[in-house]
């Protein structure tokens, strides 16, 4: 049910329907925005047929109904929503490139090849992930975790929905395009299961990893889900406090540095995944943790301004 406008010349196959208006009786650009409206949408998701992949036909479109102003009307609803897409173009466009600046700058800051105002070093040194400052350490992620909480996934099965229970993170919760669920839609599990798996419950600033399908992606846990528990695709990392900077982890595993290790110890073709032995061999380069704070908040501060165009751009 997706409509679009053809900008050229072109053939078309048969999972097409081609909106020819012979007589003129719309203008192309109001026929595109009134066919793309929700209420429409709706209306082909009621009349589409078949049980694993839906079908229209062209008696089913030819049945939509469209309500039809006056020509002057209709080119001027239709300017005011381009001017809309035109705007939302421009924001998807600055968010792409303060993303790429903030990945730009995450290279340099966390590899010591720049470093923040107030602090300078003895030069380069060569590790396991490449060249870091002398005075930099290096430390596998099972050295900073909670010896009491250590690296692992949850619940295996989590059985029915419980309106009731306790939050259960999915890799399908958290993502970098799209950030954190709505917690309306971040599945809950029943205490009889979610008991059983206890040991795996994440605090809020813990660190979590998609270990099966997107492998690699890394969160710090909001206050809202302190105390939710996981899934056996999402894997809880604790770093302690006085080990390191738990969010200055979170931007190393997040960095090509982190993705690089990822890369080396995925195991499996059509479902890669990581195991949480090998998670805790990933590497993470240390700092003073005044530098680790300073290179922290910059990146923070790239965050928030992206998170604001975000909301910016879901609000228009």
């Amino acid at each position: 049910g997706r409509p679009y406008i053809l900008r050229t010349e072109g053939c078309i196959h048969d999972g097409w329907l081609v909106i020819q208006d012979y007589h003129a009786k719309f203008d192309t650009e109001y026929l595109y925005y009134y066919l793309s409206a929700e209420t429409v949408l709706a209306q082909y998701t009621r009349y589409a047929a078949g049980s694993s992949v839906l079908n229209l036909n062209k008696e089913l479109v030819s049945s939509i109904i469209v309500a039809v102003p006056a020509p002057t009307e209709q080119r001027a609803i239709a300017e005011a929503l381009s001017d809309v897409d035109g705007l939302l173009g421009a924001l998807e466009a600055l968010i792409a490139k303060k993303r790429a600046i903030k990945q730009a700058t995450m290279q340099q800051l966390l590899t010591g090849r720049t470093r923040l105002p107030g602090f300078s070093g003895r030069g380069m040194a060569k590790t396991e992930i490449g060249e870091i400052p002398k005075e930099w350490s290096l430390f596998p992620l099972a050295k900073l975790v909670d010896p009491t909480r250590g690296i692992r996934y949850g619940i295996v099965q989590p059985g029915h929905y419980d309106p009731n229970g306790r939050y259960m993170i999915r890799g399908q919760d958290y993502s970098e395009a799209k950030g954190w669920a709505d917690p309306r839609d971040v599945f809950r599990v029943s205490p009889s299961i979610e008991e059983k798996y206890r040991n795996a419950r994440v605090r809020q600033s813990d660190l979590i990893m998609t270990i099966v399908g997107y492998c690699g992606h890394v969160e710090m846990v909001p206050s809202w889900l302190d105390g939710a528990n996981l899934t056996q695709t999402t894997a809880r990392i604790a770093i302690k406090s006085d080990h390191a900077i738990p969010v200055f982890c979170k931007y190393v595993l997040q960095s090509h540095i982190g993705k690089r290790q990822v890369a080396g110890y995925l195991k499996g073709a059509a479902q890669p995944g990581l195991n949480c032995a090998d998670v805790e061999q990933f590497l993470v380069c240390l700092p003073s943790r005044a530098e680790q704070t300073a290179i922290a908040t910059v990146l923070s501060d790239m965050d928030a301004e992206i998170a604001a165009l975000e909301a910016r751009r879901d609000k228009t």
